[in-house]
């Protein structure tokens, strides 16, 4: 991977993972198993 191409993304990525972070810090295990439920529901 090239230096130039990670120094242009990677603020993009640590604000992505940040956003995913402070997104899982207030949804509950129970909330998630909920959804991936509907997921897996919607699919079928």
């Amino acid at each position: 991977m090239d230096r130039q191409y990670l120094y242009k993304y990677a603020p993009v990525l640590l604000v992505i993972i940040a956003i995913i972070f402070q997104y899982n810090l207030f949804v509950t295990p129970e909330k998630l198993e909920h959804t991936h439920r509907e997921i897996l529901t919607e699919v079928a």
